[in-house]
Protein backbone atom coordinates (compact mmCIF):
# COMPACT_ATOMS: atom_id res chain seq x y z
CA UNK A 1 0.00 0.00 0.00
CA UNK A 2 1.43 3.20 -0.76
CA UNK A 3 1.85 5.56 2.31
CA UNK A 4 -0.93 8.58 1.50
CA UNK A 5 -3.21 5.74 0.90
CA UNK A 6 -2.87 4.61 4.55
CA UNK A 7 -2.42 7.98 5.73
CA UNK A 8 -5.75 9.10 4.05
CA UNK A 9 -7.63 5.97 6.15
CA UNK A 10 -8.99 6.83 9.54
CA UNK A 11 -7.06 6.20 12.47
CA UNK A 12 -8.83 3.88 14.66
CA UNK A 13 -6.86 3.37 17.86
CA UNK A 14 -3.18 4.76 18.63
CA UNK A 15 -1.07 3.38 21.85
CA UNK A 16 2.20 4.66 22.88
CA UNK A 17 3.97 2.08 19.74
CA UNK A 18 0.99 1.57 17.20
CA UNK A 19 -1.21 3.21 14.90
CA UNK A 20 -4.26 1.37 13.35
CA UNK A 21 -6.05 2.38 10.37
CA UNK A 22 -9.29 0.88 9.04
CA UNK A 23 -9.47 0.03 5.08
CA UNK A 24 -13.04 -0.86 3.86
CA UNK A 25 -12.88 -4.68 5.45
CA UNK A 26 -9.00 -4.25 7.20
CA UNK A 27 -7.01 -2.96 9.73
CA UNK A 28 -3.63 -1.92 9.04
CA UNK A 29 -1.57 -1.69 12.66
CA UNK A 30 2.11 -0.12 11.95
CA UNK A 31 4.60 -0.20 14.94
CA UNK A 32 5.67 3.73 15.54
CA UNK A 33 9.33 4.24 15.72
CA UNK A 34 10.05 4.50 18.76
CA UNK A 35 12.43 2.71 21.49
CA UNK A 36 10.85 1.61 24.96
CA UNK A 37 13.13 -0.60 27.63
CA UNK A 38 10.46 -3.13 26.07
CA UNK A 39 10.76 -3.16 23.20
CA UNK A 40 12.62 -0.93 20.23
CA UNK A 41 10.94 -0.54 16.79
CA UNK A 42 13.28 2.33 15.83
CA UNK A 43 14.22 1.17 12.74
CA UNK A 44 12.45 -0.57 9.30
CA UNK A 45 13.78 -4.01 10.48
CA UNK A 46 12.97 -3.95 13.56
CA UNK A 47 9.65 -2.97 13.05
CA UNK A 48 9.71 -5.41 9.98
CA UNK A 49 10.94 -8.26 12.35
CA UNK A 50 8.04 -7.41 15.28
CA UNK A 51 5.07 -7.42 12.18
CA UNK A 52 6.60 -10.78 11.27
CA UNK A 53 6.59 -12.01 14.61
CA UNK A 54 2.49 -10.61 15.82
CA UNK A 55 1.19 -12.36 13.00
CA UNK A 56 2.81 -15.68 13.58
CA UNK A 57 1.90 -15.22 16.83
CA UNK A 58 -1.68 -14.37 17.03
CA UNK A 59 -2.53 -16.37 13.90
CA UNK A 60 -1.88 -19.50 16.39
CA UNK A 61 -4.98 -18.16 18.36
CA UNK A 62 -7.19 -15.80 15.59
CA UNK A 63 -6.16 -17.49 12.33
CA UNK A 64 -9.12 -16.04 10.38
CA UNK A 65 -8.05 -12.70 11.64
CA UNK A 66 -4.23 -11.97 10.62
CA UNK A 67 -4.12 -11.51 7.19
CA UNK A 68 -0.54 -10.89 6.75
CA UNK A 69 2.06 -8.17 6.37
CA UNK A 70 2.16 -5.26 3.95
CA UNK A 71 4.69 -2.95 3.14
CA UNK A 72 3.93 0.08 3.01
CA UNK A 73 5.38 2.41 -0.39
CA UNK A 74 6.79 5.65 -1.03
CA UNK A 75 7.49 5.98 -5.35
CA UNK A 76 8.10 1.77 -4.68
CA UNK A 77 10.68 2.36 -2.03
CA UNK A 78 9.49 0.51 1.48
CA UNK A 79 9.47 3.17 3.85
CA UNK A 80 6.70 1.35 6.67
CA UNK A 81 5.10 -2.42 7.33
CA UNK A 82 1.99 -2.70 8.70
CA UNK A 83 0.63 -6.24 10.50
CA UNK A 84 -2.84 -6.38 8.24
CA UNK A 85 -6.11 -7.86 10.13
CA UNK A 86 -9.75 -8.27 9.16
CA UNK A 87 -12.03 -5.81 10.56
CA UNK A 88 -13.90 -7.25 13.47
CA UNK A 89 -17.54 -6.24 14.53
CA UNK A 90 -17.30 -3.72 17.45
CA UNK A 91 -20.84 -5.11 18.58
CA UNK A 92 -18.54 -8.03 19.11
CA UNK A 93 -16.12 -6.99 21.71
CA UNK A 94 -15.31 -7.98 25.04
CA UNK A 95 -16.62 -4.68 26.02
CA UNK A 96 -20.12 -4.14 23.85
CA UNK A 97 -20.49 -8.18 24.82
CA UNK A 98 -20.74 -7.20 28.81
CA UNK A 99 -22.54 -3.76 28.06
CA UNK A 100 -25.48 -5.80 26.79
CA UNK A 101 -25.70 -8.09 29.74
CA UNK A 102 -23.98 -11.51 27.57
CA UNK A 103 -22.97 -13.97 29.83
CA UNK A 104 -19.02 -14.09 28.26
CA UNK A 105 -17.81 -16.51 31.20
CA UNK A 106 -17.12 -20.03 29.80
CA UNK A 107 -15.47 -18.00 26.58
CA UNK A 108 -13.19 -16.01 28.31
CA UNK A 109 -12.12 -19.31 30.45
CA UNK A 110 -11.34 -21.00 27.00
CA UNK A 111 -9.78 -18.16 26.16
CA UNK A 112 -7.79 -18.35 29.47
CA UNK A 113 -7.24 -21.87 29.04
CA UNK A 114 -5.66 -21.75 25.83
CA UNK A 115 -3.38 -19.13 26.51
CA UNK A 116 -2.29 -20.84 29.92
CA UNK A 117 -1.84 -24.05 27.51
CA UNK A 118 0.06 -21.79 25.47
CA UNK A 119 2.99 -20.55 27.96
CA UNK A 120 3.11 -23.95 29.59
CA UNK A 121 5.35 -24.81 26.30
CA UNK A 122 6.69 -21.39 25.31
CA UNK A 123 10.26 -20.88 24.83
CA UNK A 124 11.79 -19.86 28.18
CA UNK A 125 15.42 -18.10 29.07
CA UNK A 126 16.53 -16.28 31.69
CA UNK A 127 15.89 -13.08 30.05
CA UNK A 128 12.12 -13.78 29.70
CA UNK A 129 12.38 -15.25 33.45
CA UNK A 130 13.84 -11.66 34.54
CA UNK A 131 11.74 -9.64 32.59
CA UNK A 132 8.41 -10.72 34.37
CA UNK A 133 9.61 -10.79 37.97
CA UNK A 134 7.82 -8.47 40.08
CA UNK A 135 10.89 -6.05 40.60
CA UNK A 136 11.24 -5.92 36.34
CA UNK A 137 7.36 -5.22 35.92
CA UNK A 138 7.80 -2.64 38.56
CA UNK A 139 10.79 -0.74 37.07
CA UNK A 140 9.02 -0.90 33.96
CA UNK A 141 5.79 0.79 35.11
CA UNK A 142 8.59 3.59 37.12
CA UNK A 143 10.54 4.27 33.98
CA UNK A 144 7.19 5.45 32.25
CA UNK A 145 6.05 7.32 34.88
CA UNK A 146 9.72 9.04 35.07
CA UNK A 147 9.17 9.33 31.16
CA UNK A 148 5.41 11.12 31.31
CA UNK A 149 6.14 13.38 34.31
CA UNK A 150 6.97 16.33 32.00
CA UNK A 151 3.71 15.70 30.62
CA UNK A 152 1.70 15.79 33.85
CA UNK A 153 2.72 19.24 34.45
CA UNK A 154 2.40 20.22 30.67
CA UNK A 155 -1.09 18.97 30.69
CA UNK A 156 -2.48 19.11 34.12
CA UNK A 157 -2.62 15.06 33.96
CA UNK A 158 -2.46 13.46 37.68
CA UNK A 159 0.72 11.97 38.99
CA UNK A 160 1.48 8.79 39.28
CA UNK A 161 4.37 7.11 41.88
CA UNK A 162 5.42 4.38 40.15
CA UNK A 163 5.48 2.17 43.92
CA UNK A 164 1.87 3.14 44.70
CA UNK A 165 0.73 2.59 41.17
CA UNK A 166 2.33 -1.14 40.54
CA UNK A 167 1.62 -1.90 44.36
CA UNK A 168 -1.95 -0.95 43.70
CA UNK A 169 -1.95 -3.14 40.25
CA UNK A 170 -0.18 -6.34 41.99
CA UNK A 171 -2.17 -6.58 44.91
CA UNK A 172 -5.31 -6.38 42.68
CA UNK A 173 -3.85 -9.03 39.87
CA UNK A 174 -2.61 -11.29 42.62
CA UNK A 175 -6.21 -11.36 44.17
CA UNK A 176 -8.16 -11.81 41.01
CA UNK A 177 -5.75 -14.80 39.54
CA UNK A 178 -5.69 -16.30 43.14
CA UNK A 179 -9.39 -16.71 42.76
CA UNK A 180 -9.40 -17.66 38.81
CA UNK A 181 -6.50 -19.79 39.69
CA UNK A 182 -9.05 -23.24 40.17
CA UNK A 183 -10.43 -23.21 36.93
CA UNK A 184 -7.74 -21.53 34.31
CA UNK A 185 -6.70 -25.02 33.59
CA UNK A 186 -9.37 -27.27 34.88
Amino acid sequence: MERHQLESCPVIAETNISVLRVAGDKVYKTKQPRTFPFVDQKSLTDRQRLCHQEVELNRRFSPDVYVGVEDITDGGETVDVAVVMERMSSERSLTRLLEAGVDVEECVKDVARQMAIYHQSAPRSAHISEAGTYGAVKELCASACRRWRPLYRRYSIPRCSGRSVIDQRSTWRAAKLSSISGWVLA
